[in-house]
């Protein structure tokens, strides 16, 4: 008959391949089986928190017990600190210190089974966890640090992980932290499971079993964010279409969201402010165009498109500029295109509201912000516009979308023309502030 634990191996990751090996029975017994397959680039890492008197020792432990399966330990110590409980403290540093020490590529095998599956669902429940949460561990995952997280052994019962450690007789370690009662975790393993299971045979498996079909749902739920974030994205990354997002369900709104700002690496939002995301950015008494700021970002709308960006920086000081060589301005590049250099040297400065120019073929001049809107240029963009002024103080262009009469009748006479990209920087040139 087939090891149940052998079976679960019978695919191995490629690449480096590390166990976090603990000394106790379950990863001693993924090590074990591991090194019997003798994977090419297989090693183990013992993390040594130092939370006990004898951590040093389970250490040196843990690398007597690879070197007789011929496998390599590493051992990695941690302090650990934090507020929010020393088991969720001592998670993050280690996962955070194994992000730092294994090499790229590297996939962490964890000896999970189905019991700590079940365990992990209660310790959840307890916290009031969604469905997300509730789906619990996965055998394939990526860790916050970006981990490559691999759990062979999620569907096989704690029974089968000690019956191979019996059969091929196994020396483990026995940390005292897993006798502490005063961690739920401890306290579930040792006294809820067990009651449950003499209630209700297979309450376990019952319970891994919903964890299976919340993380089979949650994968679907996934998958129809991903489809409606397609629907809603504009041009750009950092801009949605507000009808577009009006228009798909509304369950699906907030969660869109969410994904759109992770993955423009905006802070996370509280709820009253998704929500008038949500609702397309309605403009408030006094904000006009409709904006909220917060986390050093600003959200707004413009028509139909809602845009997140960091808050700009102040505006440096002006700077002179004659058009010789490209100018780095606000993140991005201004240049003079089929000439050596502009008529008389430019003041750039950003704008400050208020500018007004006389256009070509005009005999007054027009307030810029209603040229810029006549345009359409969203008010994101022309925040980083560059104006250029002449030596008398005349506004002779703003970036390369408007220019005053006699600039246009000099360019149009060279053969030449402005250029401004606002999103690249030139290798060495200085980068004002904006």
């Amino acid at each position: 008959m087939s090891c149940p634990i052998e079976s679960a191996l019978a695919e191995l990751p490629e690449g480096p391949l590390w166990v976090a090996f603990s000394g106790g029975p379950d990863s001693s017994v993924l090590l074990h089986a591991l090194a019997r397959r003798r994977p090419p680039a297989l090693a183990a890492v013992h993390v040594d928190h130092g939370l006990h008197g004898q951590s040093a020792a389970f250490a040196a432990r843990c690398q007597q017990l690879a070197a007789a399966w011929g496998v390599r330990c590493e051992v990695l110590r941690i302090e650990v600190a934090g507020s929010g409980g020393l088991e969720a403290a001592a998670r993050e540093a280690r996962y955070r210190a194994l992000a730092g020490f294994l090499p790229a590529g590297a996939v962490l095998a964890l000896a999970h089974h189905r019991d700590d599956q079940a365990e992990t669902v209660l310790l959840r429940l307890l916290r009031g966890s969604g469905g997300r949460g509730l789906a619990a561990m996965r055998t394939w995952a990526v860790s916050t640090s970006g981990l490559a997280l691999w759990r062979p052994l999620l569907a096989l019962p704690r029974a089968a992980v000690l019956d191979y450690a019996r059969r091929h007789g196994l020396g483990t370690l026995d940390d005292p932290m897993n006798l502490d009662l005063r961690f739920d975790r401890v306290f579930l393993r040792q006294h809820v499971l067990p009651q449950l299971e003499r209630r209700r045979p297979g309450a376990a498996a019952a319970i891994a079993r919903s964890a299976r079909l919340l993380a089979a749902e949650d994968r679907l739920r996934e998958n129809l964010i991903g489809d409606a974030l397609a629907q809603c994205r504009a041009l750009a990354p950092s801009s949605l279409l507000a009808p577009a997002l009006g228009a798909i369900d509304p369950a699906l709104r907030r969660p869109v969201l969410e994904r759109w700002l992770a993955q423009i690496g905006a802070p996370r939002l509280p709820g009253r402010l998704l929500d008038r995301l949500a609702e397309g950015l309605p403009a408030l008494p006094g904000h006009d165009p409709p904006c909220v700021c917060w986390g050093g970002w600003r959200f707004e709308r413009y028509r139909e498109e809602i845009h997140a960006e960091p808050e700009p920086e102040p505006a440096g000081p002006p700077g002179d500029w004659d058009g010789a060589q490209p100018l780095a301005w606000c993140g991005g590049v201004l240049e003079l295109v089929g000439a050596g250099r502009l008529p008389f040297a430019v003041r750039v400065t950003p704008r400050r509201g208020g500018e007004r120019l006389r256009l070509p073929g005009r005999s007054h001049h027009h307030a810029l912000k209603d040229c810029l809107q006549a345009l359409g240029i969203p008010p994101w963009e022309r925040r980083r516009l560059p104006l250029l002024w002449a030596p008398d103080g005349r506004l002779v262009a703003a970036g390369d979308l408007l220019y005053a009469a006699d600039l246009d009748a000099w360019l149009r006479q060279q053969r030449a023309r402005l250029r401004w990209l606002p999103d690249r920087t030139p290798s060495g040139s200085p980068q004002p502030a904006c």
